[in-house]
């Protein structure tokens, strides 16, 4: 099995009125002087100044491999934004909508073995309708990245969608000839009430392409700071195609996960190892918030006053590199914040994991900013891709609170009541609020 990392030059065409068919753009990109943009990043920073609708990606590459039986293979994709289209050798292999989520395809039937692949990714990154749907019926789930007081143009209808965000912002992976594809990896940690102990809830989704189960065992170790383990074995039975496991195991003497100004923000590293299939590393910490019925907030049950602020740290994804964000958190630990408000958007894992690391606890909103189309239709959409939010981000233990939207006005007696039972049927080790509504200034 190996993993093959598709960044780099792709070839693009655009295509701002979305007019061009699959089979309109598989003879363009045939033709000499084609033009070439450095993946991941957003089209603004590739030089498509003031650009919205659609971009035609191209990439050929080579598997020098053969294909294993009772194995699969997965495209991954970590960061698209907005609308996605994706053909995969000459055939249509899926689509998805939403900026920060990754997404993922089973190509094991449509990849090329010892012969050229050709991918061919189309990106949709509208400009919404001024007046009659921007920006008080928006139906782009963007948050700042769409609307915002500070974003480039802020409230004119002329300019206030300039610099539009849309791209291949993240990387792209293909995991060849898996035996087993681990899509996602829930941990809960359980504290008892005396502290003395905490137990361990992992879940794990997984896809597999075995015709029958198949009977194994899995082996967790959990090590801390302090490199004390703590193992657990369980037979287990691998399913075919997509399935969960969930296991508990229970810790002694846990090291908790503190902000920096009460302790310190001790991380457990979860090695997974699955006999004759698949070895993993997780992160994970133990801790627990809440607040009382005056609003006094407390973590592993000590008070904690916390001192915040709000973060938007760019307009464009792409350009967070690791210096840019530890230089961003070193900063707000400097500046004696112990909370971080993540303002109506969801940002890269990253800058997640640096604030994991510093003790830094998160606010965390999802990505409405005002208001939004009253339909049922977007009102799906918005559970399905806050839900998406949850259970991305769910291993990080910066995160205290989730919000399920800024400023909605009468939306919150809507909208965000459906957004609220969606992030609850996910996560109850937070505190979950059901929006920041303009009272609250």
């Amino acid at each position: 099995m190996s993993k093959l990392l598709l960044n780099g030059i792709w070839n693009y065409i655009e295509d701002s009125n979305s007019k061009f068919s699959f089979s309109k753009i598989s003879t363009l990109f045939q033709s000499e002087n084609i033009q070439s943009m450095k993946i991941p990043t957003n089209w603004e920073l590739a030089g498509l100044h003031n650009f919205s609708g659609s971009v035609w990606f191209q990439k050929s590459f080579k598997l020098n491999s053969k294909k294993l039986s009772e194995t699969i293979s997965v495209l991954k994709f970590n960061g698209v934004d907005y609308f996605s289209e994706i053909w995969l050798n000459g055939k249509f292999i899926g689509n998805h909508e939403g900026y920060f989520q990754t997404f993922h395809f089973d190509v094991t039937d449509k990849l090329f073995f010892n012969d050229s692949n050709n991918l061919i990714v189309k990106v949709n990154s509208p400009k919404e309708e001024s007046g009659k749907v921007w920006p008080l019926k928006k139906q782009l789930i963007k948050g700042i990245f769409n609307h915002h007081d500070c974003r480039p143009g802020a409230w004119s209808l002329e300019y206030g969608q300039d610099q539009n965000t849309g791209g291949i912002w993240n990387d792209i992976e293909l995991f060849v000839n898996e035996k087993l594809f681990v899509e996602n990896t829930k941990i809960t940690s359980h504290l008892s009430q005396d502290h003395k102990s905490a137990k361990v809830q992992v879940e794990i989704s997984y896809k597999s392409n075995f015709e029958a189960p198949r009977k194994t065992k899995i082996k967790l170790i959990a090590i801390d700071s302090k490199d004390y383990k703590t193992e657990f074995t369980q037979e287990i039975f691998i399913q075919p195609n997509q399935s969960k496991l969930n296991l508990i195991f229970e810790i002694s003497n846990p090291i908790l996960w503190w902000s920096w100004d009460l302790g310190k923000p001790e991380l457990y590293n979860l090695n997974i190892s699955i006999k004759d299939f698949i070895s993993l590393k997780e992160i994970f910490a133990i801790k627990k918030v809440w607040i009382d019925s005056e609003s006094r907030f407390y973590l592993n049950d000590r008070e904690l006053f916390l001192r915040g602020t709000n973060i938007i740290p760019t307009q464009f994804l792409s350009e967070q590199t690791n210096i840019r964000i530890k230089k961003i958190v070193d900063f707000i630990k400097e500046a004696n914040i112990n909370i971080v408000r993540v303002h109506a958007h969801v940002n890269r894992k990253e800058l997640y994991e640096e604030f994991d690391s510093q003790g830094i606890l998160l606010w965390q909103d999802f990505a409405l900013q005002w208001t939004y189309d009253d339909s049922v239709e977007f009102a799906a959409n918005a559970v399905n891709q806050i839900k998406d939010m949850v259970r991305q981000f769910y291993n990080h233990p910066a995160i205290a609170f989730w919000c399920c939207h800024n400023e909605p006005g009468e939306q919150i007696h809507s909208l965000d009541k459906l957004l609220f039972d969606a992030v609850q049927s996910e996560d109850q080790s937070r505190i979950i609020r059901l929006a920041s509504n303009y009272e609250e200034h």
